[in-house]
């Protein structure tokens, strides 16, 4: 992070940059400065890349926030090779308890790479550096799956 503070501090216009760092923030925990700071970049840009679509979506998964949780999740496409779209849109489909559409998620994120039906944790591990965010995220990676597709009794 000292390394992205300088770049930081001498690219001050530098979107990618800035948006991608927040992105980084948030995915270690440190949600409302990451949020806040993805937020002022979104300001500069008119069409945005999937990740930049999943950071948006993660902190607001992180916070509760129902509608960004949704609205960001639904924006992430045109990546069928992307497996932390198919987690953004298998959490928010279940948190809108629409849960055959967080099982076909799933089914698509296991068939893409089997490993995340072995080891939800494991395979997150590999983006999060924090283990509460991986945590978290498989727990409710493995309710979904443990419910089938079906709403919860």
């Amino acid at each position: 992070f000292a390394a992205g503070d300088k770049a930081l501090a001498r690219n001050r216009y530098d979107t990618t940059l800035h948006s991608d760092y927040a992105g980084r923030l948030i995915m270690i925990g440190e949600v409302k400065r990451g949020m806040e700071m993805l937020a002022r970049t979104a300001d500069f840009g008119v069409v945005r890349p999937s990740w930049y679509h999943f950071y948006f979506f993660l902190g607001s998964y992180l916070t509760r926030d129902l509608t960004g949780t949704i609205h960001h999740a639904s924006q992430i496409t045109g990546t069928p090779n992307y497996p932390l779209g198919f987690v953004a849109r298998a959490l928010a489909a279940a948190a809108a308890g629409e849960y055959d559409r967080a099982q076909s998620a799933l089914d698509s994120l296991w068939a893409l790479r089997p490993q995340w039906r072995e080891n939800a944790r494991r395979e997150l591990g590999r983006f999060f550096p924090v283990a509460d965010v991986a945590d978290r995220l498989a727990r409710d990676l493995n309710r979904i799956a443990a419910l089938g597709g079906r709403p919860p009794a």
